[in-house]
């Protein structure tokens, strides 16, 4: 029975260990995600920058950090965020990394 409870629990924590993968983050007043630093990279026949940041993801893993990915997009330039974290412009899919939550806000 002590078994059970022990194994519930630690099922329960786990969500909460990694709330915040695609969450929004924000370096410098910029908005960004947290994602896998692997992803967060200029995607061929994009133009713009992706950097990643520390300490701004700190329900994550190591190797989550803040992506702060910036996309030159129909002629303007965009930033890749969590699609829940507001966006004053336009949303736009297929240019940033992650799941459908994550977009191009213009």
């Amino acid at each position: 029975m002590r078994t059970i409870k022990f194994i519930l629990a630690l099922l329960a924590a786990a969500p909460s260990a990694f709330a915040a993968l695609e969450g929004s983050c924000t370096v410098n007043g910029v908005k960004g995600v947290c994602i896998n630093t692997a992803n967060c990279k200029m995607s061929a026949g994009q133009s713009g920058s992706a950097n990643y940041y520390s300490g701004y993801c700190p329900n994550d893993p190591a190797n989550v950090k803040c992506c702060i990915k910036k996309v030159n997009y129909s002629g303007r330039t965009g930033t890749c965020i969590n699609v829940n974290s507001g966006c004053n412009g336009d949303l736009f899919s297929g240019q940033c990394p992650g799941s459908s939550n994550v977009k191009l806000c213009l």
